[in-house]
């Protein structure tokens, strides 16, 4: 529950500063639990596909600095995507004007960093709960959130695609 209560302060801080209007709110909680079941696919590269990546944490800087971004950022920042992408495909409409891409990214973020927080608080009988509700919600959202602004980028400015999202995209490491 602290979890979920940690992702609707965000979102509720969102709509009393207007970012999106009240009437989104059914898409709003759509996407937050599109992106509370992303780390779904986290486990499922885990178990299926992760292990074909011969990186394991050392101790090196080197090895642990590639090891984080390959098997950690990247896995979780495609996570995170999935839903942002279903929803761009799907439910276009919804995506009106720049503020709505960087919206619905920080809200499937959200979601992601509560089942994660859930998963920590679970495992360390809420010993994290300080740093998780506030630096990794926050990085969560920022890190999504790179990614829409390189959408956006695309779409409103029309730019070259190929580096500025993959720039996007790898940024969060």
């Amino acid at each position: 529950l602290i979890a979920a209560f940690i992702g609707w302060i965000w979102i509720d801080y969102y709509r009393l500063i207007e970012v999106y209007g009240r009437e989104d709110l059914k898409y709003i909680l759509l996407m937050f639990f599109m992106g509370a079941a992303s780390p779904l696919i986290v486990f499922w590269a885990d178990d299926h596909l992760l292990y074909l990546i011969p990186l394991r944490l050392t101790g090196m800087p080197g090895n642990d600095f590639l090891y984080c971004i390959v098997k950690i950022g990247m896995i979780e920042e495609f996570a995170k995507l999935v839903p942002y992408i279903l929803m761009l495909l799907f439910m276009r409409r919804l995506f009106k004007e720049p503020l709505d891409y960087l919206a619905f990214a920080a809200i499937s973020a959200l979601g992601f960093a509560a089942t994660e927080n859930t998963l920590y608080f679970y495992s360390t009988h809420g010993s994290v709960i300080d740093t998780r509700a506030i630096l990794t919600s926050l990085g969560h959202m920022f890190y999504t959130s790179l990614i829409g602004y390189g959408i956006i980028v695309v779409k409103f400015r029309k730019a070259k695609p190929a580096w500025l999202v993959m720039a996007g995209f790898a940024a969060f490491a």
